[in-house]
């Protein structure tokens, strides 16, 4: 087998308008299965949902949503985020790692993706 046949460490499965985003484990977090891990832009972390991918699918169309996401929720923020481009996230300062600020009094505009995903994570 030649490296470019090996499979990946993990392959990136969704993202969201906070900036976060979900990879199925290919052996990056460890030998502990093929779960969906989070990367979360209020630690900086990479999380196990504990989920593999059919149930993270299950679980993404779910109620269990707003109970993951209750946090990050500010007044005007299904309105905010129904105008975000799917190419796009929110980009806040101070950034959602920072804390005090409310969430809803933070400057937020929106950026690419691909800039948020370089600027948390590189390259993974």
């Amino acid at each position: 087998m030649t490296p470019s046949d090996s499979p990946p460490p993990c392959v990136l499965v969704a993202d969201d308008a906070l900036g976060g985003f979900f990879a199925l484990n290919g052996g990056r977090f460890g030998s502990g299965g093929h779960t969906v891990w989070y990367f979360a832009p209020d630690t900086l972390e990479w999380e196990d949902t504990k989920l593999g991918y059919s149930e993270f699918l299950r679980w993404s169309f779910s109620t269990a949503l707003d109970k993951f996401y209750a946090s990050f929720r500010w007044s005007s923020w299904l309105d905010d985020v129904a105008g975000v481009p799917a190419d796009r996230v929110f980009f806040f300062v101070p950034p959602l790692f920072a804390t005090g600020q409310d969430l809803g009094e933070r400057f937020r505009s929106t950026v690419p993706i691909e800039e948020a995903f370089h600027l948390h994570l590189g390259t993974i």
